[in-house]
């Protein structure tokens, strides 16, 4: 245990003596030391790891030193550091932070890790650890301070001489003169160039250099200049005028102080000269000179004291400086302390401990309220070797340089910040240096082209070889030279600058290279490139446009115009160039010219802007309007207009438009004040905004009444035409307004002031009007119009009635005439065919002459009542002309050779063509056109020409030799049931209706029908149908053998009608074709024939007691389909002719119809047709 004692002792005590060590070491011997400390602590207390950390500025840790070579600990926690800060120790797990506290402050901490006992064994070193990193924290912070202000220092260096360096590119020179007023020193400049040019000037006096420049030395300037040289005085602004050898003149402005010896004796003057001519060089080189000239007044010192070793003030040698004021007698005997403020007196204090350790203080510098000094010291030799080594002090007033250095700063700063590009060259133009706007600009950084050649890194292919060869031939020379060049930054993108080069020479004269700077003019390169752009666009504008321009300057009567402006008066320029203003007054039309003066005094108020519209004469004579627009430019100093420019236009077709258009919103006005329907214009509200005078005499109500009422009042009490409340969502105004659409002929029901109720019939059409919705309506009163619709209606109701029964009683009529017709007609061909003998031939063709004619008007008649109830319809089938003519041929061929007329068919080329059309109805047109030739023509020719060219109309020519008509016969023959007179009917018999069925049947093909006739003479009917041609031929129909008759032989045939003269006229017309037939008197017994035996063909009248034709097939067919056999051919045989009826059979299940009377070559086709069917 004492062993134990005594060791902690020892090791106590060394550790103390290691603090003491600490304590009283320099800092550069406390490394060492530390470290030597250190290790004991480590290995005294067993810690793996020591480590010594300060406390840094921003409050982090700075490891300073450790054992054994430990890195730098994690950072120190905001909870630990607080503790740290209060003087106490953190202990976590193996892990010490020993707090090392200095002047109250945290200083840093000791951080050690492992070992036991350890708190105990920090406590020695403490207090010198603590110490020793204040020290050397102190010592970090001087030897920082020391390099700034080395770097600070090198730094002013560079920017005086970069300062120097532009300085001679300005217009100002420095000058001295000695104590004889001689001259001794002139600086380098381009105005010292320019006057001097080479001209010694070293020993001139004032009064020489005068008279060398030809001024005189005694006028006022010169002599002030003198008298102020001989006051010692100093002077400022002394202006002067200098000729140089060339004759040149030199407007200058000297400046100038006295300066004085270390004795204050009067030594010369120095001062700065400047071309006021030329200012902007001027201000560069002024302030350079001026600034070396204030760095050497302020080396002069101008205040010397004497102090003992305690810092008594023991003499003062002062020039009445500024630091006079401060360092007077009454300080004799006293103190710095005592005799100066605090501030001051701690330099002094400062100084004497500096050259107590190192024999000399230089530079010290202090500030004394807007004055700065600076106090250079160093060590007193006592007078008696006895006394104590004093002090003495040099004091400088250096506010000059203070503010110098801060001008210097301030410069530096602004070429660094400019945004000018500022290069330095040597002579072999390789950069020296560039400014931070140079680099940003260019993307070159200077220590990457420091030493190239300038013109690789900036100059362009593309730039002006002129400009170029300027630059180089002034470089060359040596000369200061100004272009504008087109350059390229590092990435090859083109800019301008406009380049200022000076040159930089040595004090021998001799080229150092070039000072450069240059300003971007990239963006006033392209708005120069803009504006003529925008020129040369405006000119073109100008142009285009059509507009004369005109411009007046004050004190000159006429106007400068271009020729547009002459063209509209109908000038040349040559003849109309600059028009007086009287010349232009008398020509502007005499109404219009007091409204043209007036827009002199209202531009004053309008922005300097004049607007007018007026009349002028043409050199024709007539009147053009004219729109002149003009702005006062440039305003004189009473107010007064100096400059007008403008243009004028001619609006000569704009004001005809206007007119055009104020008379035709006069017409549309009168339209719609005259309108037979009432007009009204409705707002969004459904107000009423416009009326005309029908809409007052509709409604009952006069205009004033009418505006601003809603169109919804419940005085109208509107209802729909049935008389129902009309909703909102169902009037015209919101209909109109919701769809966007126009609304028509919407009905409704009104109660007018008088009581009456009218029923209206409303328009309504949304429109815009200056941006506002209205709706434009229009109605009528059609209450009358109603009354007299209901009383056609009925008319009509009743005619249609009428017509029905016109029509039934015609198919009635038509049935029962068929009916015996048909008995007639069929006999008599039958005895016709029987008989041989002439007279009894004649007899019965003459029957049949006159049934045909009776089945003729039968089928007019009808045919007419279908076209005049206009379900008169045609075929488009496929047929051949020449075979419509081949069958009239054969018809009327007859005829006329028993009358004895020459009768001749011709048919044109392309008449084998087949056209599409009704071939029926064409065939009833050439039936009537002959029957009618043939009939009125007793003597002479009948001659049907037929042509069918390939992309022409179907043409029909019927000509003869009748009896001819007269112009109004002729312009009758189409009328129905009307002929020539009564005598020709009377003769020729018919009803008149031939004609005029020819004549709407080809107005229902589309196409035409003249007549021309001569009373007389004979009658010519030419018609032209376009009817297209067919895409496929049509087969020629073959006609049967002459004599050849079908033959049914072994043919069941099932006959029913309920006539028996009917029913022997078929028997009699099959009695010779071999078929068996089977006659029955009605439907029911056709049945029951059909159901007990099978036969081939079945022929049913339609109309017959107990059960019609109809009826009958229909129960034959069901039972057909109910067996699975096929249908038997059926024809209906019935006078029903009429087309519907027709139909209805078809529908009914027939396969053809034969309308009565027939013929018995018809009635054999129909059946030999079904039955060679499959």
């Amino acid at each position: 245990m004492m062993t134990g004692r005594a060791s902690d002792g020892a090791e106590t005590a060394a550790l103390q003596g290691l603090a003491s060590g600490l304590l009283r070491a320099s800092v550069a011997d406390l490394p060492p030391l530390l470290a030597a400390a250190l290790a004991r602590l480590g290995e005294g207390c067993g810690a793996r790891w020591v480590v010594l950390c300060a406390i840094a500025e921003d409050g982090g840790q700075l490891p300073v030193g450790g054992w054994p070579d430990a890195a730098a600990p994690e950072p120190l926690s905001s909870a630990w550091r607080a503790l740290l800060e209060a003087g106490q120790g953190v202990s976590v797990d193996d892990i010490l932070l020993a707090p090392l506290i200095a002047g109250g402050r945290l200083a840093g901490f000791l951080r050690l890790e492992g070992g036991a006992g350890r708190e105990a064994a920090v406590e020695p070193l403490a207090d010198a650890l603590a110490n020793a990193l204040l020290r050397l924290a102190g010592e970090a912070e001087r030897q920082a301070l020391r390099d700034r202000l080395a770097r600070t220092a090198g730094e002013r260096d560079q920017a005086a001489q970069r300062l120097e360096s532009f300085a001679a590119i300005g217009d100002q020179w420095f000058w001295e003169i000695d104590a004889d007023l001689r001259h001794v020193f002139s600086a380098e400049s381009q105005v010292a160039r320019a006057i001097f040019d080479g001209m010694d000037l070293a020993g001139k006096t004032i009064e020489e250099l005068a008279l060398a420049f030809g001024c005189d030395p005694f006028d006022r300037q010169w002599r002030a200049i003198r008298r102020t040289l001989a006051m010692q005085e100093p002077f400022d602004g002394f202006t002067f005028v200098l000729r140089d050898r060339r004759g040149g003149e030199h407007h200058l402005s000297v400046s100038g102080r006295p300066v004085f010896d270390a004795e204050g004796l009067f030594a010369g003057y120095r001062g700065v000269g400047a071309s006021i001519t030329d200012r902007m060089h001027r201000e560069g080189a002024a302030r350079a000179t001026a600034n070396r000239f204030e760095a050497t007044l302020n080396a002069l010192p101008d205040l010397l004291i004497e102090a003992d070793h305690m810092g008594r003030y023991t003499r003062i040698y002062s020039d009445a400086g500024s630091a006079a004021r401060l360092h007077d007698s009454d300080c004799l005997g006293r103190s710095f302390d005592e005799a100066l403020p605090p501030e001051i007196a701690a330099t002094f204090t400062e100084a004497m401990r500096i050259i107590e350790r190192s024999g000399r203080a230089e530079s010290l510098r202090y500030r004394s309220g807007d004055v700065w000094h600076e106090l250079s010291g160093a060590r007193r030799v006592p007078e008696a070797a006895e006394d104590a080594p004093g002090f003495v002090f040099l004091v400088r007033d250096v506010t000059a340089d203070e503010r110098q250095k801060e001008r210097l700063r301030l410069l530096g700063k602004i070429v660094e910040l400019m945004t000018n590009l500022a290069t330095v060259v040597d002579a072999e133009q390789r950069v020296v240096w560039v400014n931070p706007a140079f680099e940003a600009h260019t993307g070159y950084r200077l220590d990457e082209i420091r030493g190239l050649p300038i013109a690789e890194l900036t100059q362009g292919e593309d730039a002006d070889p002129a400009a170029l060869a300027r630059m180089v031939e002034a470089v060359d020379r040596g000369e200061d030279c100004r272009v504008e060049l087109l350059n390229r930054d590092k990435a090859g993108r083109p800019y301008w600058v406009d380049l200022n080069i000076h040159p930089l020479r040595g004090e021998a004269g001799e080229m150092l290279g070039y000072v450069s700077v240059a300003t971007v003019i990239t963006e006033h390169k392209q708005a120069l490139a803009d504006l003529e752009a925008a020129q040369q666009r405006m000119a073109r504008i100008v142009e285009g446009a059509e507009v004369g321009t005109w411009e007046w300057m004050a004190g000159d009567d006429r106007l400068t115009v271009d020729s547009r402006w002459c063209e509209m008066l109908g000038y040349a320029l040559v003849e109309l160039a600059a028009p007086t203003l009287d010349w232009i007054l008398t020509r502007i039309h005499p109404d219009d010219l007091p409204a043209v003066l007036d827009t002199r005094e209202t531009a004053r108020g309008n922005d300097g802007l004049a607007l007018a519209e007026f009349r002028m004469r043409h050199r024709e004579g007539h009147w053009i309007w004219i729109l002149s627009r003009g702005r006062i430019t440039r305003w004189g100093p009473d107010g007064r207009a100096e400059s007008v420019a403008g243009v004028n236009i001619d609006i000569s077709e704009r004001k005809a438009l206007e007119q055009r258009v104020v008379a035709a919103r006069n017409f549309f006005f009168n339209a719609m004040e005259n309108s037979i329907a009432a007009i009204t214009v409705l707002n969004a509200k459904g107000q009423m905004v416009f009326a005309n005078s029908e809409a007052e005499r509709i409604l009952g109500l006069p205009r004033s009444e009418l505006l601003g009422r809603d169109h919804a009042s419940p005085k109208w009490q509107l209802t729909t035409f049935e008389g129902f409340p009309v909703e909102d969502a169902a009037s015209p105004l919101h209909l109109a307004v919701t769809t966007g659409e126009p609304v028509r002929a919407i009905r409704h029901g009104i109660v007018l002031p008088d009581g009456s109720r009218r029923i209206l019939s409303v328009n309504a059409v949304p429109m815009q009007e200056e941006g506002e919705l209205q709706v434009l309506c229009s109605f009528t009163d059609i209450t009358d119009q109603l009354e007299t619709l209901g009383q056609i209606r009925a008319a009509l109701s009743h005619a249609e009635e009428a017509s029905r029964s016109k029509s039934l009683f015609l198919a009635n009529m038509s049935h029962e005439i068929r009916t015996p017709l048909n008995g007639v007609l069929g006999m008599a061909e039958l005895l016709d065919n029987s008989l041989s003998e002439p007279r009894q031939k004649l007899m019965i063709r003459t029957i049949r002459n006159s049934g045909e004619t009776l089945l003729s008007i039968l089928n007019n008649i009808l045919d007419m009542s279908k076209i005049e109830a206009g379900k008169f319809g045609l075929e488009n089938v496929p047929f051949n002309p020449a075979d419509l003519a081949r069958q009239v041929e054969a018809v009327y061929a007859m005829k006329a050779e028993e009358k004895g007329l020459q009768f001749e068919v011709l048919v044109g080329l392309g008449g084998d063509a087949a056209r599409m059309g009704d071939p029926h109805r064409i065939l009833q047109i050439l039936h009537n056109l002959l029957s009618n030739a043939v009939k009125f023509t007793d003597k002479g020719q009948v001659t049907m020409r037929l042509t069918c060219r390939p992309g022409k109309p179907l043409a029909v020519e019927v000509s003869d030799t009748g009896i001819g008509m007269t112009e109004e016969q002729a312009a009758r023959v189409f009328d129905s049931f009307d002929q020539a007179d009564g005598s020709v009917t009377r003769r020729f018999g018919g009803t008149g209706l031939g004609m005029s069925i020819v004549r709407q049947l080809v107005l229902l093909m589309g196409g035409e029908i003249a007549v021309s006739s001569r009373l007389g003479e004979g009658t010519k009917v030419q018609v032209s149908l376009p009817l297209p041609a067919a895409e496929q031929e049509v087969a020629p129909s073959v006609a049967p053998p002459a004599g050849a008759e079908p033959g049914f032989a072994g043919r069941r045939l099932l006959i029913a009608d309920d006539s028996a003269t009917n029913r022997l006229v078929l028997k009699e017309m099959l009695a010779d074709t071999g078929a068996e037939v089977t006659l029955v008197e009605d439907g029911r017994q056709a049945l029951a024939a059909w159901t007990g035996a099978a036969f081939d063909l079945l022929l049913l009248d339609i109309s017959m007691p107990v059960m019609d034709g109809l009826t009958a097939l229909k129960q034959i067919r069901e039972q057909e389909a109910l067996r699975g056999s096929a249908p038997v051919p059926a024809v209906a045989v019935t006078a029903n002719a009429m087309a519907h009826q027709v139909a209805d059979y078809i529908i009914g299940g027939f396969d053809t119809h034969l309308a009565k009377p027939f013929r018995r070559n018809e009635l054999l086709h129909a059946i030999s047709t079904l039955l060679r069917r499959p």
